[in-house]
Protein backbone atom coordinates (compact mmCIF):
# COMPACT_ATOMS: atom_id res chain seq x y z
CA UNK A 1 0.00 0.00 0.00
CA UNK A 2 3.18 2.26 0.90
CA UNK A 3 6.03 2.80 -0.86
CA UNK A 4 9.30 5.10 -0.01
CA UNK A 5 12.68 6.21 -1.78
CA UNK A 6 15.21 8.02 -0.88
CA UNK A 7 15.96 11.51 -0.53
CA UNK A 8 18.41 14.42 -1.28
CA UNK A 9 18.50 17.06 0.97
CA UNK A 10 19.87 20.24 -0.67
CA UNK A 11 20.06 24.38 0.63
CA UNK A 12 18.16 27.28 -0.14
CA UNK A 13 21.20 27.44 -3.10
CA UNK A 14 19.76 23.80 -4.34
CA UNK A 15 23.36 22.88 -3.24
CA UNK A 16 23.53 18.99 -1.84
CA UNK A 17 23.37 18.63 1.55
CA UNK A 18 23.19 15.14 2.32
CA UNK A 19 20.62 12.29 1.02
CA UNK A 20 18.60 10.70 3.99
CA UNK A 21 20.22 7.16 3.68
CA UNK A 22 23.88 6.89 2.62
CA UNK A 23 24.44 6.19 -0.88
CA UNK A 24 27.36 4.60 -2.78
CA UNK A 25 28.90 5.64 -6.13
CA UNK A 26 26.57 3.80 -7.84
CA UNK A 27 23.56 5.72 -5.78
CA UNK A 28 22.29 2.72 -4.20
CA UNK A 29 21.56 2.61 -0.50
CA UNK A 30 24.46 1.41 1.50
CA UNK A 31 22.42 -0.08 4.11
CA UNK A 32 18.75 -0.03 2.57
CA UNK A 33 15.78 -0.28 5.25
CA UNK A 34 13.88 -2.69 5.94
CA UNK A 35 10.78 -3.73 3.61
CA UNK A 36 7.29 -5.03 4.80
CA UNK A 37 5.95 -4.95 8.18
CA UNK A 38 8.12 -1.77 9.58
CA UNK A 39 4.99 -0.67 12.07
CA UNK A 40 7.61 -1.60 15.21
CA UNK A 41 10.49 0.16 13.32
CA UNK A 42 8.29 3.26 13.04
CA UNK A 43 7.36 3.63 16.28
CA UNK A 44 10.93 2.96 18.14
CA UNK A 45 12.88 5.60 15.54
CA UNK A 46 11.85 7.96 13.22
CA UNK A 47 14.13 6.68 10.47
CA UNK A 48 11.73 7.61 7.13
CA UNK A 49 11.41 10.95 5.38
CA UNK A 50 7.53 12.13 4.85
CA UNK A 51 8.59 13.67 1.19
CA UNK A 52 10.08 10.23 0.20
CA UNK A 53 6.63 8.70 0.80
CA UNK A 54 4.18 7.13 -2.15
CA UNK A 55 0.67 6.34 -0.96
CA UNK A 56 -2.29 4.56 -2.89
CA UNK A 57 -5.04 6.94 -2.73
CA UNK A 58 -7.38 3.96 -1.40
CA UNK A 59 -4.85 3.54 1.59
CA UNK A 60 -5.25 7.13 2.63
CA UNK A 61 -9.42 7.12 1.86
CA UNK A 62 -9.34 4.29 4.53
CA UNK A 63 -7.33 5.92 6.72
CA UNK A 64 -8.81 9.18 6.72
CA UNK A 65 -6.21 10.85 5.69
CA UNK A 66 -4.07 13.28 8.14
CA UNK A 67 -5.09 13.85 11.30
CA UNK A 68 -5.41 18.09 10.85
CA UNK A 69 -5.63 18.17 14.56
CA UNK A 70 -1.89 17.50 15.20
CA UNK A 71 0.96 20.15 15.16
CA UNK A 72 2.85 17.46 12.47
CA UNK A 73 0.79 14.77 10.82
CA UNK A 74 3.56 12.49 9.14
CA UNK A 75 4.49 10.09 12.02
CA UNK A 76 0.67 9.58 12.85
CA UNK A 77 0.06 8.20 9.50
CA UNK A 78 3.20 6.44 9.68
CA UNK A 79 1.77 4.74 12.67
CA UNK A 80 -1.97 4.07 12.30
CA UNK A 81 -0.68 3.27 8.29
CA UNK A 82 2.38 0.68 8.92
CA UNK A 83 0.17 -1.30 11.51
CA UNK A 84 -2.37 -2.63 8.34
CA UNK A 85 0.08 -1.94 6.00
CA UNK A 86 3.61 -3.08 3.87
CA UNK A 87 5.85 -0.58 3.27
CA UNK A 88 7.95 -1.25 -0.01
CA UNK A 89 11.36 0.44 -0.16
CA UNK A 90 12.32 1.94 -4.07
CA UNK A 91 15.87 2.20 -3.56
CA UNK A 92 16.79 5.52 -5.53
CA UNK A 93 16.20 9.23 -4.93
CA UNK A 94 13.21 9.82 -6.17
CA UNK A 95 12.56 13.29 -4.11
CA UNK A 96 15.22 16.29 -3.28
CA UNK A 97 13.84 17.87 -0.16
CA UNK A 98 15.06 21.69 0.73
CA UNK A 99 16.06 22.31 4.00
CA UNK A 100 14.65 25.85 5.28
CA UNK A 101 15.36 27.59 8.36
CA UNK A 102 11.44 28.77 8.26
CA UNK A 103 10.80 25.14 8.42
CA UNK A 104 8.83 23.97 11.40
CA UNK A 105 10.92 21.93 12.38
CA UNK A 106 13.97 24.54 12.46
CA UNK A 107 11.41 26.84 13.55
CA UNK A 108 11.08 23.65 17.04
CA UNK A 109 14.66 24.40 17.91
CA UNK A 110 13.94 28.55 18.55
CA UNK A 111 10.37 28.21 19.54
CA UNK A 112 9.42 27.22 22.82
CA UNK A 113 5.59 27.08 21.91
CA UNK A 114 6.18 25.38 18.21
CA UNK A 115 8.24 22.88 20.46
CA UNK A 116 5.60 22.18 22.68
CA UNK A 117 2.62 21.63 20.03
CA UNK A 118 5.18 19.44 18.66
CA UNK A 119 5.89 17.43 21.13
CA UNK A 120 2.12 16.99 22.29
CA UNK A 121 1.51 15.87 19.37
CA UNK A 122 3.77 13.46 19.56
CA UNK A 123 2.23 11.86 22.51
CA UNK A 124 -1.10 11.95 21.58
CA UNK A 125 0.45 9.42 18.66
CA UNK A 126 1.77 7.55 21.36
CA UNK A 127 -1.99 7.20 22.67
CA UNK A 128 -3.55 5.97 19.52
CA UNK A 129 -0.16 3.70 19.00
CA UNK A 130 -1.21 1.89 22.81
CA UNK A 131 -5.23 1.65 21.23
CA UNK A 132 -4.02 0.36 18.31
CA UNK A 133 -1.16 -2.18 18.92
CA UNK A 134 -2.01 -5.58 19.09
CA UNK A 135 1.25 -7.87 20.42
CA UNK A 136 4.23 -7.87 22.58
CA UNK A 137 6.30 -6.75 20.03
CA UNK A 138 4.25 -3.97 19.30
CA UNK A 139 3.79 -2.90 23.36
CA UNK A 140 7.78 -3.14 23.85
CA UNK A 141 8.15 -0.71 20.98
CA UNK A 142 5.82 1.75 22.33
CA UNK A 143 7.79 1.56 25.79
CA UNK A 144 10.98 2.86 23.66
CA UNK A 145 9.13 5.61 22.00
CA UNK A 146 7.73 6.34 25.24
CA UNK A 147 10.96 6.39 27.61
CA UNK A 148 12.67 8.38 24.30
CA UNK A 149 9.71 11.16 24.50
CA UNK A 150 9.82 11.30 28.03
CA UNK A 151 13.29 12.31 28.22
CA UNK A 152 12.94 14.80 25.69
CA UNK A 153 10.43 16.70 27.57
CA UNK A 154 12.12 16.04 30.80
CA UNK A 155 14.89 18.21 29.45
CA UNK A 156 12.60 21.09 28.40
CA UNK A 157 11.07 21.18 31.19
CA UNK A 158 7.81 20.70 29.98
CA UNK A 159 6.51 18.66 33.77
CA UNK A 160 2.69 18.58 32.83
CA UNK A 161 3.52 16.59 29.33
CA UNK A 162 6.30 14.85 31.78
CA UNK A 163 3.85 13.18 33.88
CA UNK A 164 1.00 12.30 30.85
CA UNK A 165 4.11 10.51 29.72
CA UNK A 166 4.31 8.59 32.81
CA UNK A 167 0.87 7.68 33.14
CA UNK A 168 1.12 6.23 28.93
CA UNK A 169 4.76 4.34 29.99
CA UNK A 170 2.88 2.86 33.28
CA UNK A 171 -0.70 1.61 31.23
CA UNK A 172 1.30 0.75 28.42
CA UNK A 173 3.20 -1.68 31.38
CA UNK A 174 0.57 -3.65 32.77
CA UNK A 175 -2.99 -2.69 30.91
CA UNK A 176 -3.74 -4.76 27.52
Amino acid sequence: GISYCNVELINKNNEHISNHWKIDKLKNTIIPPKDGNIYTELLTSYYLNPTGLFVKKGVFDKLNGYDDTLNYEDFDFWIRSSINYNYIFCDFIGVKKRILESSVSAQSKFNKTVRKKIHYSTYLVCKKAYNQNNSKAHKKALHTRIIHEWKIVVKKLNIKLSFFYLFLFFKNLFLK
